[in-house]
């Protein structure tokens, strides 16, 4: 998980913000659709995670991979 750490000389100190608490989450959506060993549902959920928070923002980009991840869904269920 992604943290601060604050040096305070002696002491240091982890924390969790909620900013790197999301970054670690798509850090992890991230390494899902990197990983070749996923099985068929596997590979589904780690799809619909990431068109879960593609979903978040509307704008064209998104839009797109939210059609892409659609597609390829779509021919993994073949």
């Amino acid at each position: 998980m992604l943290t601060f750490v604050w040096d305070c000389g002696w002491l240091q100190v982890l924390v969790h913000t909620p900013l790197t608490v999301r970054a670690a989450e798509l850090q992890q959506l991230y390494r899902g659709l990197t990983l070749a060993t996923l099985s068929l549902d596997e590979r589904l959920d780690v799809l619909l995670h990431v068109k879960w928070v593609a979903k978040e923002w509307d704008n064209t980009v998104t839009r797109e991979l939210v059609g892409l991840i659609d597609r390829e869904a779509d021919l993994l269920n073949r």
